[in-house]
């Protein structure tokens, strides 16, 4: 069975459990989904991470023990629990790198993010700078089946 591509329309129905978008929020798709998720994706973008306390940096001096600061990669991919606002499980959130137009590398880190879910059956929004056609060139022949594309197109 191959991809299934659906339009605009048809993409907010049920029948995936994994939700792919890009960071791009001012495709119309992607805002809507940000909104019914609470801005849960602006706000995960905006986070930053807090750094070590000064009074923890103090004691762990004095004691002579280490403890590195923990930084979040900005341009990982960002994991959001959405069965209660969504008709899906998870939405993964995958960034495009500014200035980055390699649809091979973006499909590739979906496809490693999705294997290592154990291959739920996924929808994909394009963004508006990657086709369905490039997008595929990333994903395996003999997994096309559990995979639904929106294309990205402006509404």
């Amino acid at each position: 069975m191959a991809v299934q591509i659906l339009n605009h329309a048809q993409s907010f129905g049920s029948g995936s459990q994994l939700w792919v978008m890009s960071d791009d929020l001012s495709a119309p798709l992607n805002r809507k989904i940000d909104w019914y998720l609470n801005f849960q994706v602006t706000r995960a973008r905006q986070h930053k991470s807090k750094g070590l306390s000064p009074q923890l940096k103090t004691v762990l001096n004095e004691n002579s023990l280490t403890l590195s600061d923990y930084e979040i990669d900005t341009n990982s991919p960002t994991l959001i629990l959405a069965g209660r606002q969504l008709p899906a499980q998870f939405l993964l959130v995958v960034p495009l790198v500014e200035g980055q137009s390699d649809s091979k590398k973006w499909s590739k880190t979906i496809h490693e993010r999705w294997l290592a879910m154990n291959k739920p059956a996924a929808r994909v929004f394009l963004p508006s700078s990657i086709s369905a056609a490039q997008f595929k060139q990333g994903w395996s022949d003999t997994e096309l089946e559990q995979l639904t594309l929106v294309p990205g197109s402006n509404v």
